[in-house]
């Protein structure tokens, strides 16, 4: 709260960056909003007409793999599509990569890895091989046939945020964590381990020890 209080306070060109209201709200109610939002918002501006087509009211992955998708969390993606810019081709690429968003369910820090260029390699015969789906700090030529790829290494600190929350908040905890440290330090992160033995030696009739049930 108080690095996100920060950066909605912040301006352009601090330390933090700037935390647009847009996002903030996204990121505490985007499935309420998606609940709201009208459908005649699909024809909002911006967004590509093949991503239009594909920004359906059902998810149409198939596949054991595209169980992990629920309704609420495409309604969440199809809400951030239109209303964030960051994120509009997020529900195409969803549909037609999904070697790329395996990738990210898989990872053990999802956080860290929405820094990286995400590509993929082809054989000789154009198939893909799943063994060479890799990760990149490298900038490299990107065939035309996958610019649809989702750049997520553009993302803002605060927009992986919204990305992890919606598709994989079970990763959000570590992921908030992450952005606290990458954004004020790790001693800004709280400390959950208490030696009791070590605070009972500093007690005295003076300072006594006082436990808060919250």
């Amino acid at each position: 709260m108080l690095c996100s209080s920060i950066m909605r306070a912040g301006k352009s060109g601090e330390n933090l960056g700037e935390l647009p209201e847009n996002e903030w709200q996204s990121f505490l109610h985007c499935n309420v909003l998606a609940e709201m939002s009208e459908s005649s918002s699909k024809s909002a501006t911006n967004v590509p007409e093949e991503a239009l087509e594909m920004d359906q009211d059902v998810w149409t992955g198939q596949g054991y793999r595209s169980q992990w998708m629920t309704d609420s969390m495409w309604k969440q993606c199809q809400y951030i599509s239109r209303k964030l810019e960051p994120f509009r081709i997020l529900c195409y690429s969803l549909q037609e990569h999904p070697e790329q968003w395996e990738c990210f369910l898989q990872a053990e820090n999802s956080y860290d890895l929405l820094k990286n260029l995400f590509y993929r390699k082809t054989s000789k015969q154009g198939s893909l091989q799943s063994s060479e789906l890799e990760l990149s700090k490298i900038t490299i030529d990107v065939n035309p046939n996958l610019e649809t790829l989702f750049p997520w290494q553009n993302l803002t600190s605060f927009q992986r945020l919204i990305l992890i929350r919606i598709i994989k908040p079970d990763g959000l905890t570590a992921a908030v964590r992450e952005f606290v440290t990458e954004n004020l330090g790790p001693e800004f992160l709280p400390s959950f381990v208490l030696n009791i033995r070590d605070v009972f030696e500093q007690m005295s009739a003076s300072t006594p020890m006082i436990f808060l049930l919250s």
